[in-house]
Parts: structure tokens; C-alpha cells; sequence
């Protein structure tokens, strides 16, 4: 019979187990720490959120960054004038059409507008992640600012 001790070398494999769960732990934190690390970078966190509606032609408004620009994102969590403009263009252009349930013009883009962006993405053959931004702005049809019941116009 054998009688182990404190002493004895299974202590010490214990301590090398232990240091190998500790590393392997960290590891883990560290891939997954800079797997997520793009996803908090989103486009819409970015100084180029779309903040208000700006006429870029006689017929055609569009959303933009408080600057004017065109070239901005929306995503879940902003609040804006230019997301109430993306909800009514998007139930005039898309689900109106379509006989579907409208999206709330609420100024939130929250779970519903990022799905109907989602759709509407696969519509026009956009990539096809919720997220506003220029490829989405530049395929979509907007309502005719120039004459209310024309049909929706192409973006740009």
C-alpha cells in the first residue's frame, strides 16, 4: 500500500495542470477579445452616424450625418430623425407594396427596423446584415419627394 503525502510529486502535477488551465484560460479570453473586437467597432459607433435628412436632388432625400454627408450608418440603438425618414421609406417603398405590416415611424431603430433593413437588403441584393450604411442607401428606392404618390425613386 501506498500512502501519499503532501510532499509528493502528485502535488507538483497538480500545479502543472493548474498552470495549463490558467494559460489555456486566458487564451480563450484573449481570442474571444479580439473576435469581438470588430463588432464594437460597428460603423454605426462611428463619428459617421446619419443624424438628419438632407434633399440631394429635386426628388430625392436622403439621410446624413449632421455634416450633410451621405455617406453614414444606422444601426439598433440610434435614435434620429434620419431613421424615422429610413422607417417611412422603407413601409412606403417595401412593405406597403407588399401588402405587409408596417414598421412604427418611432425615430428607435430598434429589433423591427433592423429586420425590415434585413429584408430589404435581400430585396436589393444587399449584403444582408441590418445595418443602414452606403451599399444599402445606394440600392434602395426612396419615396418621390417631388410628387407624394409617384412611384419610389432610385437612390444614389
Amino acid at each position: 500500500m501506498h500512502i501519499r503525502t503532501t510532499g509528493e510529486s502528485g502535488r507538483a502535477g497538480t500545479g502543472r495542470l493548474a498552470r495549463w488551465v490558467a494559460g489555456a484560460a486566458v487564451a480563450l479570453v484573449g481570442a474571444a477579445l479580439a473576435a469581438l473586437a470588430p463588432l464594437s467597432a460597428s460603423p454605426a459607433s462611428a463619428a459617421t452616424v446619419c443624424s438628419k435628412v438632407v434633399a440631394v436632388r429635386v426628388d430625392l432625400a436622403l439621410p446624413a450625418t449632421s455634416t450633410g454627408s451621405i455617406n453614414c450608418f444606422m444601426a439598433y440603438g440610434d435614435v434620429s430623425d434620419a431613421v424615422a425618414y429610413l422607417q417611412r421609406s422603407i413601409n412606403k417603398c417595401y412593405l406597403a407594396p407588399r401588402g405587409m405590416t408596417q414598421l412604427k415611424v418611432d425615430k428607435i431603430y430598434g429589433h423591427l427596423t433592423e429586420a425590415a433593413v434585413y429584408f430589404v437588403q435581400g430585396v436589393i441584393h444587399a449584403n444582408q446584415d441590418g445595418v443602414y450604411g452606403p451599399e444599402t442607401r445606394s440600392k434602395m428606392r426612396w419615396p418621390n419627394n417631388d410628387t407624394p404618390n409617384a412611384p419610389c425613386v432610385q437612390g444614389q
